[in-house]
């Protein structure tokens, strides 16, 4: 996988999508930015990061036989690869549907993929991650967290970005994942709300749930069983996690 590092943009993902746009990028790339301005996150909100302190990359992957029916398996696929390095820095992390990592409860890494589509297949997706590596002041309405506070000391940048580098090349290159993968059952494993009960807003009705997470669905949407005995399916941008 090619690799490009620039010292500043508004956006890794939205470059990235340029360069691809442009033709001067056509397989498998990793973009990096030093800097990033204006980093986004699901449903456009913003991912707030200090210039140099913190990993924010997009990956470039092109994809042959993958269906739309299946883009949760890539959500999956660089969450295991974040969290497997993560792993390797004694970091207790857990994944929080659809799209964050959090550690302590709180928000350490994010995921934002971008596809696009030809017919009932998967073209090209863009997958912009951000991980906080080494800020230490948060806005606290944020929520989030950063290794450095996590392990009291600093991080090379570099090595860590290596060691992310290699971790998603090689999850990813099992795209398409076959339907008898463990993919999922791991995914699972490591799914904030599986093992316990939390709450959940409703975001169109505004209704409070307290529920553990019974399961995914193939197309990425979350199972929940409530407390008082409903079993309930929510897409992406339906429920709010409440902290």
């Amino acid at each position: 996988m090619e690799i490009i590092n620039i010292p500043a943009t508004g956006s890794t993902n939205d470059e990235l999508t340029e360069r691809v746009k442009s033709g001067a990028i056509t397989g498998p790339t990793i973009l990096r930015a030093t800097t990033q301005t204006a980093g986004r996150g699901q449903l456009d909100k913003t991912w707030d990061t200090q210039p140099g302190e913190n990993l924010t990359f997009s990956i470039y992957m092109p994809w042959e036989g993958l269906l739309a029916s299946q883009l949760f398996t890539v959500n999956m696929l660089v969450v295991a690869a974040i969290l497997e390095v993560l792993d390797s820095y004694h970091i207790d992390a857990l994944a929080k549907w659809p799209n964050d990592i959090l550690a302590e409860r709180r928000k350490l890494a994010g995921i934002l993929i971008e596809n696009t589509l030809q017919g009932t297949h998967v073209k090209h997706s863009i997958i912009g991650i951000g991980i906080n590596v080494n800020q230490t002041q948060f806005d606290e309405k944020l929520k989030a967290t950063s290794l450095f506070l996590l392990r009291s000391k600093p991080v090379d940048l570099d090595v860590l970005f290596s060691a992310f580098a290699k971790a998603l090349s090689r999850h990813l290159a099992r795209v398409p994942v076959p339907p008898n993968s463990d993919l999922k059952q791991n995914y699972l494993k490591r799914l904030i709300g599986v093992a316990n009960t939390h709450n959940y807003l409703v975001k169109e009705t505004g209704v409070m749930l307290h529920a553990g997470v019974a399961g995914i669905t193939n197309d990425g949407r979350i199972i929940l069983d409530t407390t008082d005995n409903q079993q309930l399916t929510f897409g992406n941008g339906e429920l709010l996690f409440m902290y």
